[in-house]
Parts: C-alpha cells; sequence; structure tokens
C-alpha cells in the first residue's frame, strides 16, 4: 500500500497581494484579501472533492463557481486589473492541476 500525498498547490496570489499590500494598502484591502481566500478554499475543496476522474461538467462547474466568485469581488472592490487577472487565472489552472486535471486535454475536449 503506497502513501498518499496530498496535492501540492502553489501560493495564492493573496499571499502577493499581502506584499504589494504594504506599498498599497487600498490598493488591497484586508476585506478584499480574506474574501479572496474564502473563495480559493471553497474552490479548492470543490476540486478535492472530486476524487481522481471527474467529469468535465463538474470541473467546469467549479470554475464557474470561483470565476462568478471572483467578479462579484471585483465588481465590490475593484482590483482586478491585468496583473491580477493573470495571478487568479494561474491559481485556478494550478490548483487543477495538483489535482490532477489534464488541462490540455479538458481544453481540447471543451473546444
Amino acid at each position: 500500500m503506497g502513501i498518499t500525498q496530498e496535492p501540492r498547490v502553489p501560493v495564492r496570489p493573496t499571499v502577493r497581494w499581502r506584499a504589494r499590500a504594504v506599498e498599497q494598502p487600498d490598493r488591497y484591502p484586508s476585506e478584499l484579501l480574506e474574501a479572496v481566500d474564502a473563495a480559493f478554499d471553497g474552490y479548492g475543496a470543490g476540486v478535492a472533492a472530486l476524487g481522481g476522474a471527474p467529469r468535465d461538467i463538474e470541473v467546469m462547474d467549479r470554475i464557474e463557481g470561483v470565476v462568478t466568485a471572483l467578479n462579484d469581488l471585483d465588481e465590490r472592490y475593484g482590483f482586478i486589473e491585468t496583473i491580477e487577472r493573470e495571478e487568479l487565472c494561474d491559481h485556478i489552472d494550478a490548483v487543477l492541476t495538483a489535482h490532477g486535471v489534464d488541462l490540455d486535454a479538458l481544453a481540447g475536449r471543451a473546444g
């Protein structure tokens, strides 16, 4: 019997944003950072709950959920600019990859 390890998920963008908040506290208020972390907590738990061979629709539902949550936060805080968008997308992808989702295959099937 082998040892099962937890997936290694990369550092969240909010870690970098907290460092930036030292210079730009109005840009990254603590309420925003906490809300983004909460959205990623839910997303990570949802992806982990899919198990080893999730259906594409299940993966896409998790992606849609976190993107909707982040867009709602952007409407409230106006924080998503190009760099944040890239960091958020990279993290969304990295969580999936860490849980064994083949993004290229998923994208190919989704067209």
